[in-house]
C-alpha cells in the first residue's frame, strides 16, 4: 500500500465514506466526489447544539435570535478573557517533519483578485496588509518555529497581483480555484514559485462550496503537470454581504472603513501563518479528535487585547501607522496565543475547533492534481454566549 493510498483510506475512514471499486473508478472522472466530501465536513446546526460550550466568552454578545449562528461581541473592549481549557485538548504544535516555507529566505506572497467587484482602494489595503505583516509582532512569532535546521524567517515578500475579475463566474470550486492558480501562471501574470502563497481573494459577490457554511478561508497546496513541485495556494472570500454572522467580527466599523476587506485581512493572516508552517500538512501540525491543528487554528478568532481606533472600531495590531485586528498565533514555547514574542499570552486552548482535510485523490482539472487542503472554520456563537463548535 502506497503512503497516498494509506492517507486517502484514512481520511475516507474519517469521513465515514467505505470505498468501493466503483467509488474509486469515479474519482478521477467526476469533481462532485469533492464536493461530497466537503458536505460531510459540514457541522449541521442541530448537532452543533449538543456539543459542550467551548472556549471563549465574548465581552459583550450580542444575540440576534435563538439560533446557535449568533454574532459575536461587536464592541471589542479591552482585554478579552481568557480561555478556559477544552479537556483533552493538545497543549502543543507538534512538527511533523515535512517542508516548510520561509526557511531560511522569506516567502514571496501573491494576490489574484477575483470578481470584478474589487475597487482600488480595497485592493491597496490587501497589498499594504501584505508589507505590513512582514516583520510585523505577530508574524514574527513564526520565527521561533525551530524545529527545522533554520527557523522561518520573520519577513515575507509580497511579489505582486493579477486580477482575473468574473472570468471563472462568481461559485468558484476547488478544481476552478486550481485552474485559476495554474493558468495564471503559465499565462506569465504571476511567477512560477513553488516558495510561494498566491492568495485568491474574492470579492462580495464571489463565494465557493463551504464558504460561510464550513469556512472563512482555507489553504492548500496542488501538483502541476510536468513539475515536480507543489504549489500553495489559499482562498478567502468577502463575507460583507453572504455571512457577516459567520466570519465578520466588526461588521458595522472597522479599522480600516471596510468590515468586508478588514475582516478577510483576519482570514489572510490565519492563513498566511499556517501556509508557511504547514504548507503541504506535515510541518507543523498537531493530529487531534479527527482534526488537524496548525498555528492559526489554537487561536482562531482570539484578539487578546484590543484599542479604540479613531473611527471606533477595535485593533490589536498597529503597524505603519495602520490598524488592524488580526487574531493571535500559537507560541510553541509558552504552549498559548501570543500577540508577539513578549507580550502576554492566553490560555492554551483554540476558540474554534479546526475543520481540517487532507487528500491525495487527483482533481480532474487539465494540469493540475495531488491536492491537500486545510480550512479555517466558521464563527459560531452558542445563545449562551460561547464560540462552539
Amino acid at each position: 500500500m502506497t503512503k497516498n493510498t494509506a492517507v486517502i483510506g484514512i481520511f475516507l475512514i474519517f469521513l465515514g465514506l467505505t470505498p468501493s471499486a466503483s467509488a474509486g473508478a469515479s474519482l478521477g472522472k467526476s469533481v462532485t466526489f469533492w464536493a461530497a466530501i466537503l458536505s460531510k465536513i459540514a457541522t449541521p446546526v442541530e448537532s452543533i447544539r449538543s456539543l459542550p460550550p467551548t472556549l471563549r466568552k465574548t465581552q459583550p454578545l450580542t444575540l440576534k435570535n435563538s439560533d446557535t449562528q449568533e454574532t459575536m461581541g461587536r464592541d471589542l473592549s479591552g482585554s478579552l478573557s481568557e480561555v478556559p481549557p477544552v479537556p483533552g485538548a493538545p497543549d502543543q504544535l507538534l512538527f511533523q517533519g515535512g517542508a516548510v516555507l520561509g526557511s531560511p529566505n522569506p516567502p514571496n506572497v501573491y494576490g489574484i483578485f477575483v470578481g470584478s467587484g474589487w475597487s482600488p482602494a480595497q485592493e491597496s489595503l490587501i497589498k499594504t496588509f501584505f508589507a505590513d505583516f512582514s516583520n510585523s509582532p505577530r508574524y514574527s512569532i513564526l520565527s521561533s518555529y525551530h524545529s527545522t535546521a533554520t527557523p522561518i524567517s520573520n519577513a515575507v515578500v509580497y511579489g505582486g497581483s493579477a486580477s482575473i475579475g468574473d472570468s471563472m463566474g462568481t461559485n468558484i470550486t476547488l478544481s476552478q480555484m486550481s485552474q485559476i492558480v495554474a493558468n495564471t501562471i503559465s499565462s506569465g501574470l504571476l511567477p512560477r514559485d513553488p516558495q510561494a502563497v498566491y492568495f485568491l481573494l474574492g470579492d462580495r459577490k464571489v463565494t465557493s462550496p463551504g464558504f460561510c457554511t464550513e469556512y472563512c478561508g482555507f489553504h492548500a497546496s496542488m501538483g502541476m503537470a510536468r513539475d515536480p513541485n507543489s504549489y500553495k495556494f489559499a482562498f478567502i472570500g468577502n463575507a460583507a454581504s453572504q455571512c457577516p454572522s459567520a466570519c465578520i467580527t466588526q461588521p458595522a466599523i472597522s479599522p480600516n472603513g471596510d468590515p468586508g476587506v478588514d475582516a478577510m485581512i483576519n482570514v489572510v493572516s490565519h492563513e498566511l501563518a499556517e501556509s508557511v508552517s504547514d504548507p503541504t500538512l506535515n510541518g507543523y501540525v498537531t493530529p487531534f479528535s479527527g482534526t488537524y491543528w496548525e498555528t492559526g487554528d489554537f487561536c482562531n478568532f482570539i484578539f487578546g487585547t484590543t484599542y479604540q481606533t479613531p473611527s471606533g472600531a477595535q485593533a490589536n495590531l498597529h503597524v505603519n501607522g495602520r490598524d488592524y485586528l488580526v487574531q493571535l498565533l500559537w507560541d510553541r514555547d509558552r504552549k498559548a496565543c501570543a500577540e508577539s514574542l513578549t507580550s502576554p499570552s492566553l490560555s492554551a486552548s483554540a476558540s474554534v475547533t479546526p475543520t481540517s482535510v487532507t487528500t491525495n485523490t487527483p482533481i480532474p482539472v487539465s494540469g493540475v492534481s495531488g491536492i491537500s487542503l486545510s480550512a479555517m472554520p466558521i464563527l459560531v456563537v452558542t445563545a449562551v454566549g460561547y464560540w462552539a463548535f
